[in-house]
């Protein structure tokens, strides 16, 4: 169930930064403002973690998240990996010691997103593709947020669209 949430996740923050419309539906505008209290984590960790002299590089995040032939021990991906346990940790879908998942923070989460259509085919994906791959993921803290994340990207295609979508605006 965890790993749902994280899929999702990842996938409606990236898709939030180019939804433009007025969305209607309540279920709708209910993820639309989850989605979007999850991005303003985000840049509260990352300056939390700059604030702290570890300085995320978003390009790095991406080299890393790519699995690119890579010694992923190497202090320089520290930031990265510590970011999602930051949001996760946040969002209150990791539990505060990062000992484990928020089981059922994470359950109410999946719930909103599988009831709503515009998230449906990620949360297929997930259920029949990555979950029962990623539920093995290891570690604390940033670990466990690093290592289910690139479980993720390691077992879903759409999940690295996204990736390479974000990193190509990156360059641009």
């Amino acid at each position: 169930m965890y790993l749902n949430f994280l899929y999702i996740y990842f996938s409606a923050a990236v898709i939030s930064f180019f939804l433009t419309g007025i969305l209607g539906a309540e279920e709708e505008s209910e993820v639309h403002s989850m989605i979007g209290e999850w991005i303003q984590y985000t840049f509260q960790c990352k300056k939390e973690s700059d604030d702290a002299g570890n300085k995320v590089e978003l390009a790095t995040c991406i080299k890393l998240y790519k699995g690119e032939n890579l010694d992923d021990t190497q202090p320089e991906y520290t930031p990265c990996k510590c970011l999602g346990s930051c949001i996760s940790k946040k969002t209150g879908s990791m539990l505060p010691d990062g000992s484990a998942w928020n089981v059922t923070k994470i359950d109410e989460i999946t719930k909103l997103f599988s009831q709503n259509e515009q998230y449906k085919n990620f949360a297929d994906e997930f259920q029949n593709k990555v979950r029962p791959t990623c539920r093995l993921a290891t570690g604390q803290n940033c670990d466990l947020a690093f290592n289910t994340i690139k479980c993720i990207f390691d077992n879903s295609e759409s999940a690295r669209n996204l990736r390479d979508m974000f990193a190509g605006m990156l360059k641009e």
